[in-house]
């Protein structure tokens, strides 16, 4: 489990997520219009902390449904760090998540096939 070296205050957090939601890249966009509002008959929020402990540093998701344990992630051509994206998608599957991946040019290339594979998570649980 990771420790935070400090642990930030809530008004820094709370700036760190307003501003990942109000610049989110194309992709995200998309998958955001495609799955808010209960589209898919649960709730997703985004750029939500997922945490395990109190003092634990975790990570923000891109999209996570609580109700069903997903999270949704779109990666940018410039988040080729696969050994970083394997370590978060560990720390979030000991949380009792799922995780969907996908990336940018599958979000804007395809988004329905995008969204038939959000679908057989949510209705898989």
């Amino acid at each position: 489990m990771r420790k935070a070296p400090k642990r930030a205050d809530d008004a820094t957090l709370e700036a760190r997520k307003r501003n990942m939601r109000n610049q989110p890249t194309k992709a995200e966009f998309k998958m955001w219009s495609m799955i808010k509002d209960k589209i898919l008959g649960v709730k997703f929020l985004r750029q939500e902390k997922i945490q395990h402990a109190r003092d634990d540093v975790g990570y923000y998701a891109d999209f996570v449904c609580y109700e069903r344990a997903l999270i949704v992630e779109v990666d940018n051509p410039t988040n080729q760090e696969r050994a970083k994206d394997e370590e978060r998608n560990q720390y979030f599957a000991d949380g009792g998540y799922d995780v969907v991946r996908f990336k940018d040019k599958e979000v804007m290339g395809n988004p329905n096939a995008c969204l038939v594979k959000i679908l057989k998570f949510v209705n898989a649980n």
